[in-house]
């Protein structure tokens, strides 16, 4: 359902000709997709998801806010810290040697 869209509205010319594909990976657009499913605000009546695609980004709005104390700098914060993506980095290596 996700991707028929994102594969439909992600063309671009090259030479005068129309090239349709995949501008972000399948899997991510659609984690994406059901992330903001899963986690937006029903309690919110009449809003919905939004989906944007842009020539250099796709952004997707979940209506809803942040839980109680977590804010959006603590968040890229963690992202940033070695220690939380300590089991990325192994996951990615392994995947690498595989």
């Amino acid at each position: 359902m996700f991707g028929a869209f994102a594969r439909l509205h992600s063309s671009r010319i090259e030479r005068g000709r129309r090239i349709d594909g995949w501008e972000y990976p399948e899997a991510v657009f659609r984690e994406a997709m059901v992330n903001a499913l899963v986690h937006r605000d029903y309690s919110i009546a009449g809003t919905d998801i939004l989906l944007a695609i842009y020539a250099d980004r796709l952004e997707i709005e979940s209506p809803g806010r942040l839980p109680n104390t977590v804010t959006v700098a603590a968040e890229i914060r963690h992202a940033l810290c070695p220690q939380s993506n300590a089991w990325w980095l192994h996951a990615e290596r392994l995947l690498r040697t595989s």
